[in-house]
Parts: structure tokens; sequence; C-alpha cells
């Protein structure tokens, strides 16, 4: 095991092994030669040897170095020797590093996870939860280790277990990578959730998990079911009363809310004995079909009839 710390090398052999990046040799009166270093005469030695050690690109990573209190020859075999050393010393080193980055990397990625306001599962190429943050266990009300091991399908109710089993493939191949689900709380409170995902594969590209964001909508939902009810109330409560013509409309959007209008004008909004329908779709559903959709009805409501059938 390769360990130190920092040391200051300047007016050292050292220095020199840094700045040629290549071996040096002082094979007696090393005193003599750093007389002001007083590290090296209170070692009291007298000869050196330092190589440096480098990464895979050449870099200095930090230097080798063996001294001794008798005088140390030039043998090429000592020289060679330094060098395998070395050798395994830098390797050894790079791991070190590499294992600390990887290590400072997992923190950060854990630090960034636990902190997030979605919840978080990570998932093996069984589709078993291998980790979760505390997120997601607020969201359903299981802690940690309730939820490792288990599976998606042991949080949804079991009519959505049958979607869930059905998609399996396309929800394991990637395919389908952003979904609303439904989970099943600790205390059988069903939770609308929106999960998006991404597979995770080796360096060979094959799967080896999946990683999923799990964002609770229930505030979400709450508000389009009253943005829905409001929109209902802006349709025509009374359908007209006209003599030989049955007259009804519905309409039924995909999403909570959406773009579809009609309306009915008679009596007070005829000129004329004039009748007349208004039906629109804006293109798009949700809530910005809506908002245009309660614009375009502001204006044919507050216009009257016969400007608003020239207008149509």
């Amino acid at each position: 095991m390769v360990t130190g710390s920092l040391i200051d090398i300047t007016g050292t052999p050292c220095e020199v092994v840094i700045e040629t990046v290549g071996p040096v040799h002082y094979p007696d009166n090393l005193a003599e030669l750093y007389p002001s270093n007083f590290l090296l005469r209170k070692s009291n030695a007298v000869s050196y040897m330092g190589v440096p050690l480098l990464d895979t690109e050449n870099r200095i990573l930090g230097n080798l170095a063996v001294l001794d209190t008798r005088p140390m020859p030039k043998e090429p075999r000592g020289l060679n020797i330094m060098k395998i050393f070395a050798a395994r010393a830098s390797a050894e080193l790079q791991r070190l590093r590499a294992e600390a980055e990887v290590r400072q990397r997992e923190v950060k990625l854990r630090r960034i996870i636990e902190t997030a306001g979605e919840g978080f599962m990570l998932l093996d190429r069984e589709y078993k939860i291998i980790d979760v943050n505390d997120a997601i266990c607020k969201i359903s009300g299981f802690n940690r280790d309730e939820m490792i091991g288990k599976t998606p399908l042991h949080f949804s109710p079991d009519h959505y277990k049958n979607f869930l089993w059905e998609n399996r493939k396309g929800l394991s191949s990637g395919l389908t990578d952003e979904f609303e689900c439904i989970m099943v709380s600790k205390e059988g409170r069903t939770i609308p959730v929106l999960d998006h995902s991404n597979l995770l594969r080796n360096d060979e590209g094959e799967i080896i998990g999946k990683m999923a964001f799990i964002t609770d909508l229930t505030a979400q939902k709450k508000s389009l079911t009253l943005a829905a009810g409001i929109e209902k109330r802006l349709l025509p409560q009374e359908k007209p009363q006209v003599y030989g013509i049955d007259i009804d409309g519905r309409t039924l959007s995909c999403d909570e809310v959406g773009g579809n209008y009609f309306d009915f004008f008679w009596d007070q909004n005829c000129q004329h004995n004039q009748y007349g329908v208004v039906v629109g779709d804006v293109m798009g559903n949700g809530v910005d079909a809506a908002l245009i959709m309660a614009t375009a009805r502001t204006f044919y409501t507050s216009t009257p009839l016969n400007v608003a059938i020239q207008h149509r």
C-alpha cells in the first residue's frame, strides 16, 4: 500500500528529480551538496537515489527515493530495481486516486439524490429495487428497508399491476421513459405519480438496471380537477328549446382539461329570431388549450349574436 504526506522538497535532491523528470543519483557526500538542508543533516544521509513517479501520460505524480548513511555506488541493477518499484508505486497511486474520484462522485451523486424533491428508485435487471432516497419514502410512507428487494408492482393497485405486466417489455426496454402511474401508500392511499426512467447499461451496452425519478402529482391533479370543474361550468348549462328540433351537446376531454368548446345562442341573445351554435376545438389539450378556449368563450358571449355569426 502506498501512503504519504506532502513535504516541501525545495532545496532537496527530490526537487531535482521532479524538475528533470528523470532518475537522480548521488553516491556520496550528500550533506556537502545540500549543506543548508536540516533534515538531510539530521538523518546523517550520505547518499541518495530517486526516480520520478509518472502516470500513463507521463505526468509527474511524485517521486520514489532512498537515502543511505553509507555510500551508494553506481550500479545499474540498483537503478533498475528502483524503476520497477516506481512503476508499481505509480500504478498504486493512480488506482488510489481513481478510487478516491469515484468515491467523491458517488458521494456527490448520493447528496444530489438525497436532497432531490423527486422520489428516486434504483432497479436491477430483475426489476427489483436496490436503492431509494428519502423523498420516495415520504411519498409512499414506506421506509427504505421496506422497499429494498421489492418491485414496483408491490406498490401498485391491483388493476394497475395488469397494466405494468402487459407493458413490461416496453417499460424495461426504454421505449417508454415517462408515463403517469399510480402508487399505493403504506396507509392504502392511491397516489398519482409521474415516472421518468432511464435504463442503465454496462460498457458492452447490456441493460444492467434502471433508475426512476418519481414525482407526486397529487397537488397538480387537484388543481386540474378544480380547473376541469370551472371549464365545465363555462359550457352551456341549458339547451335551447326550439320547436321541431332536438338539441343537445356534450364534450369529453382526454385529459383533465382541454380545449373543446361549444355554446348555444337563443332567447335574449337572439336578434330577429336568429338561433346560433358555436363549436370550437383548440389544437392540443391541457391547461394551455383550456385558457384559449376560455378566451374564445369570452369573445362569443360578449358579442351580439348577429356579429358573432358574421365572425364565425
